[in-house]
């Protein structure tokens, strides 16, 4: 994972990423509690997203090892292996395809949010205040060098 793709609250450390894990488990458990999903469908869509993970590892191991190695024709069988795994998941596999074509899009929003932040600081830092988007003319001009955003 790249740093900095987190979302913010998971950010703040091995702290922050435990406290975003534990929201999102709490969310799951509420709504298998209420018996909106059941746990065979969870348990289903859960392992799907395990199955498509490894079939992602093993085949990058494939495409990173060296041609002719013993741990190149390990990988190609655990690749084997796992796409009939992912065969088997069926339906479920709209779990991790949707999580897939999701994350791009939270990331970009993450950096925008990061960005915002970051640029607000140094305004802050230099005493200048940025215009508000509804054209504010109390707020001070931008007078921020574009290499400090």
């Amino acid at each position: 994972m790249r740093s900095g793709s987190l979302p913010l609250p998971a950010t703040c450390g091995v702290r922050g990423s435990l406290a975003l894990l534990a929201v999102v488990c709490a969310a799951v458990l509420l709504i298998a509690a209420r018996g909106v999903i059941g746990l065979e469908a969870l348990l289903r869509a859960t392992s799907a997203c395990l199955a498509a993970v490894t079939l992602a590892g093993t085949t990058a191991a494939v495409v990173l090892l060296p041609r002719r190695s013993a741990l190149r024709r390990c990988a190609v069988a655990g690749c084997l292996l796992m796409a009939v795994v992912v065969a088997c998941c069926g339906v479920y596999l709209v779990v991790p395809a949707v999580l897939g074509i999701a994350a791009p899009g939270a990331e970009r929003l993450h950096l925008r949010v990061v960005r915002t932040a970051r640029r607000s600081r140094i305004l802050t830092a230099l005493g200048l205040r940025a215009r508000s988007r509804e054209g504010n003319e109390d707020a001070a001009p931008m007078s921020v060098p574009p290499d400090l955003l």
